[in-house]
This record gives C-alpha cells, sequence and structure tokens, in this order.
C-alpha cells in the first residue's frame, strides 16, 4: 500500500479526543475510476481505505508554499535609504529639501523614487528554507528609514543575498528561518540602488 517510511503522516485532533489522530498516505491508486491514494489511521493500520489524490497532493505540498509572500510593508513615508555591502562599502540615498532623492554624494538618483515605493510594499516570488538555501551572512543590507531620523534607526531592515544573474535572495524583518526569492524586476530595481 505504500506505507513506506517516508509516506506522509496527518495528525488532527478534534475538540472531543485528548490524544491527536494520526492518518497515513500510502502509494497512489485507483477507485471507481478516479485517482487516488491509500490511506489508514496509524491506531488500525489493518484498516485501509482509498481518499482522492487531489486532496492528499495538496498536503503533499512543500510547507513554504503555504507562507505569505509578505516581505515588507510599510505604512509610513520613507525618505532615506542606507545600503551597506558585506564588505563594508556604503551608500545613502535621502530625499532632500526640494523632494528629489539624493546620493550621500550629492547625485540625483532618478530610480530611487520608484525604488522605494516598490520596496515598501515588497512581495516575494517563493519563499524557501534559509537553512535549504545554504546561505551565509547576506552580501548587503538595505535599512530604510526618515532623514529626520537618527542614521542608527530605521523602518525596516531588508538583507539580501546575490546569486550571480538569478533574481535576489532577500529577508525582511519577519521570520528568520524564511527567506524570499523575489522576481527579476524587483532584483533588478534593488541592484540600480548601487548606481
Amino acid at each position: 500500500y505504500g506505507f513506506g517510511e517516508n509516506s506522509l503522516s496527518l495528525g488532527y485532533q478534534a475538540r472531543i479526543h485528548r490524544q491527536p489522530l494520526f492518518i497515513r498516505f500510502g502509494g497512489d491508486t485507483m477507485f471507481q475510476e478516479q485517482p487516488a491514494v491509500y490511506a489508514a489511521r496509524t491506531d488500525a493500520p489493518n484498516e485501509v481505505v482509498s481518499v482522492p489524490k487531489g486532496a492528499v497532493d495538496e498536503m503533499r505540498r512543500p510547507w513554504t508554499d503555504y507562507v505569505p509572500l509578505e516581505v515588507l510593508e510599510i505604512r509610513q513615508a520613507v525618505s532615506r535609504l542606507l545600503l551597506e555591502r558585506r564588505d563594508g562599502q556604503q551608500q545613502s540615498i535621502a530625499r532632500d529639501e526640494q523632494g528629489d532623492w539624493v546620493t550621500g554624494e550629492g547625485q540625483k538618483h532618478e530610480l530611487a523614487a520608484d525604488i522605494v515605493e516598490r520596496l515598501r510594499d515588497l512581495r516575494g516570488k517563493r519563499a524557501l528554507l534559509r537553512r535549504s538555501a545554504e546561505l551565509g551572512e547576506p552580501d548587503w543590507v538595505i535599512r530604510l528609514g526618515r532623514t529626520r531620523d537618527q542614521p542608527n534607526m530605521h523602518l525596516a531592515q531588508l538583507e539580501v543575498w546575490e546569486r550571480g544573474d538569478l533574481p535576489l535572495l532577500v529577508r525582511g524583518p519577519g521570520n528568520k528561518d524564511i527567506v524570499f526569492e523575489i522576481s527579476r524586476l524587483d532584483s533588478d530595481s534593488l541592484r540600480r540602488l548601487w548606481t
């Protein structure tokens, strides 16, 4: 029936039960010409039934498929970005009195306003376990803040990992075990902050 060592087990607990009940899902089969999967309660392993395969396939998906893909959500106005690479190289971009975004060297950064708007509501394309992605320290960090605040104060921090030409992996202020792959468009936008 396919109830091997790597078969999926699902536990649930009804309010009337003191202990959770576990069901094991085995191999694929057909039942009345419909795709199905063998299933059995762990406390009654000889009572094997078949259940719809589609429902079991949903449960077999990696749990990271169910993680909300919100990386950053900042409601306040952002008027300063501080970028820092792992090697210590830094870049600051801030809104001046005229409303223009300028670098620490006083050069206008034409794309910063659009990039900041994307950052304030950044969404990932997919979630990954940081451990599975085998990531070390971030390649660079973006700190989003306001020009009126102290330089060491920020609204949010975004950690960034480069992977060559692939989309960036990022981690916001939420769960430290999860990183998000962002879109190519968002990746290209973030890389342009360094120009």
